[in-house]
């Protein structure tokens, strides 16, 4: 009874601080991934199918919210229900922004809102047309990732954090309700925000990324029908970075809070904006039950059409006085009047397949799948009109051998002229060794056309370029063993590149005349005593050819100690730091107007382990931190942390943060 009434008690007093906070800042956020990136093994829970609906006349209480069977699933496997699990003060809690949430983490500008790229390589699967913007991924809200809660109560959370400096906020908030047992709701918000407010780096430097989705679900007895719409929106201006070089003597000459001379003084704006509608449906020819209790084999009908909006603006208005700001774009300034690119995008898009499915208790079902993917796409890039149509035959097949040996396999193949011969082959294998552990083998092939972006780009209506590319092939092949128990994990990859295309100094795309290598070696080794943790991960790298400039070492550790404190263990705490540092290497710049980074070999970006302090809590439903950010240029006065070249990111700041869970 005493831990009840403290824990109240304290859930009160942090909720009370939560809604008076969040009254006076603006809502924020960084997407959430369901997975570790940087082509490492994650560290979550393992995935089971063995939860079934949970009854709607099921009472829930503060003291048995944990231990109730509250699961989500995703459109693409409605039958796989993961358990929700919110028990420990983990790193994606503490790491709000999506570039830190991951083992490798991201290069980015400094700002929470900021265009981000892989410090670690990793291969991503392709597929027909691309429009060729990913700096802004991570934050990202897809159709496929909507998460629908299975709960007794319609079931909800909540992040918010906010930074002690700029005006620099993150806001997340998931919701979810189960109705009459087979109908699902499902809203997800996110907002990050960055104000302009001068800073040494920061001014005229802003954005706002706003990203919500919202679905709902059908499942019956042979029908089940999601229907879902994704929108993100990111609004940005940018200073083109700082122009000070790269030396000892760098805050001799200049103030950190008085600000640098940038290579933009009037901010240049961005917006870019993805919708999407999608309508996904299956039909089960046979009469088996289609939940995870299930034990005949089903065949299933599948449907889905998506139509999807892409709009991309980037302007800045240049003075004819302005002699300095036209060198800044090189190339790509072709008018007087500064420069300004605008396209727009549509696509409809068909996908029609039959598939079998065979459940499995706690473990992902058989499945084969078989159909045809057709894409048209309605673009206007000002001032150009044009149209574009792939079709893809598609397959894969997910088996076990065993309950020790799981195969996942997937391919596509086009078959119209504009993507012809465009492949991907694509598969893993996991062996499960008991005690021993287990070993995960990947490969992917795949050949695929150049990005839109790489073949044409327009500024104030004038062709800057118009490019006619081969065709990119790409290979990557990986083996990983892992041992649970020890805490430990190798990887190791390669991965071969040719005709690969990628943006110069210059700012133009080009194509490698040679082949690509690309050698990776990860561990993952963390040591726990008592209350003590040591988590320790660290990447070796090789690139043969500088289109891929990786640095040779990227480490991240943490160390911290946790436990429970006060009468009757109220609040779980855990007083820890972490720091994270790569070698130096010569880094991909980032340029506004076309959006992507771009090999250069002029600045190098200087080792510079950047340590955060923090301390996190929970009780009850609420958590709770402190962090104090990149403490190391407190201590270093001759140089600063960056990741990307001309962005170097704050000094020493304060960062608090409150996550709460609801229900009813």
């Amino acid at each position: 009874m005493t831990k009840s009434i403290c824990s109240k008690h304290c859930s009160f007093f942090f909720f009370l601080i939560i809604c008076f906070l969040s009254t006076t800042a603006k809502a924020q956020r960084q997407r959430p991934t369901s997975s570790t990136s940087g082509s490492y093994p994650s560290t979550a829970t393992p995935y089971s199918t063995n939860s079934s609906p949970v009854s709607n006349d099921h009472e829930l209480t503060d003291e048995d919210l944990d231990t109730i069977k509250v699961a989500y699933f995703f459109s693409t496997q409605p039958n796989l229900k993961i358990p929700f699990s919110d028990t420990t003060l983990n790193n994606h809690f503490l790491q709000y922004l999506p570039m830190r949430k991951h083992r490798a983490e991201y290069a980015y500008l400094g700002f929470s809102a900021s265009p981000h790229r892989a410090i670690v390589w990793q291969p991503s699967l392709r597929e027909g047309f691309d429009v060729g913007i990913h700096a802004f991924d991570l934050f990202n809200v897809e159709n496929k990732n909507i998460k629908y809660f299975q709960s007794a109560k319609p079931f909800s959370e909540a992040r918010w954090t906010v930074k002690s400096i700029n005006n620099d906020s993150n806001f997340d908030f998931d919701f979810g309700a189960q109705y009459n047992n087979n109908n699902y709701a499902s809203l997800q918000w996110h907002r990050t925000n960055q104000s302009d407010k001068p800073s040494y780096n920061f001014g005229n430097t802003a954005g706002r990324n706003s990203n919500w989705a919202v679905g709902v679900a059908h499942l019956g007895k042979r029908y089940r029908c999601f229907v879902s719409m994704a929108i993100n929106n990111f609004e940005q201006s940018h200073n083109g970075g700082i122009i000070v070089p790269y030396s000892d003597s760098l805050r001799t000459y200049y103030n950190f809070n008085n600000g640098f001379p940038s290579f933009l003084t009037k901010a240049m704006t961005l917006a870019y904006r993805t919708q999407n509608f999608q309508w996904r449906h299956s039909y089960q020819l046979n009469a088996n039950k289609t939940d995870s209790t299930a034990s005949k084999r089903n065949y299933l009908i599948l449907h889905q059409l998506d139509f999807s909006i892409i709009n991309n603006k980037n302007f800045l208005a240049i003075a004819a006085s302005d002699t300095v700001t036209p060198k800044f774009f090189q190339g790509l300034y072709a008018d007087k009047r500064g420069v300004r690119t605008f396209f727009d995008i549509k696509k409809i898009q068909n996908q029609v397949s039959i598939a079998t499915e065979k459940p499995r208790a706690g473990q992902t079902p058989d499945v084969i799948e078989l159909g045809l993917k057709h894409s048209f796409y309605s673009i206007y890039f000002e001032p150009d009109k044009s149209n574009v149509q792939n079709l893809f035959a598609f397959g894969k097949w997910n088996f076990s051998l065993s309950k020790w040996l799981k195969i996942n396999t997937y391919a596509h193949l086009g078959l119209l002229k504009s993507n012809f011969a465009e492949y991907a082959a694509k598969g893993d294998m996991t062996l499960d060794l008991q005690q021993w552990g287990n070993l995960e083998v990947g490969f992917l092939q795949q050949r695929y056309q150049p990005t839109f972006l790489q073949s044409q780009f327009y500024n104030f209506q004038q062709k800057i370029w118009d490019n006619d590319f081969k065709k990119s092939f790409s290979t990557s092949l990986s083996t990983a063993y892992n041992l649970p128990k020890w805490f430990f994990s190798v990887k190791g990859s390669y991965h071969l590149l040719n005709n690969y295309i990628y943006f110069e100094k210059n700012l133009f795309p080009t194509q490698t005349p040679v082949a690509v290598n690309i050698l990776q070696l990860e561990i993952l080794k963390d040591f726990h005593w008592r209350k003590i943790h040591l988590e320790n991960y660290v990447a070796l790298q090789k690139s043969t050819n500088n289109a891929i400039n990786l640095p040779a070492l990227y480490g991240k550790h943490g160390l911290y100690i946790e436990g429970k404190l006060f009468r009757k263990d109220v609040m779980l705490a855990r007083l820890g730091a972490d720091v994270r540092y790569t070698s130096a290497y010569n880094a991909d710049a980032y340029h506004p107007f076309i959006n992507q980074f771009y090999t250069q070999n002029d600045v190098e970006i200087p080792f510079f382990p950047s340590v955060d302090v923090y301390f996190s809590a929970k009780v009850g439903k609420l958590k709770t931190f402190v962090k104090v950010e990149n403490i190391t240029s407190s201590f270093n006065k001759k140089s600063y942390l960056t990741t990307v070249p001309n962005y170097p990111m704050y000094s020493t700041y304060l960062r608090i943060g409150f996550y709460r869970r609801f229900t009813d």
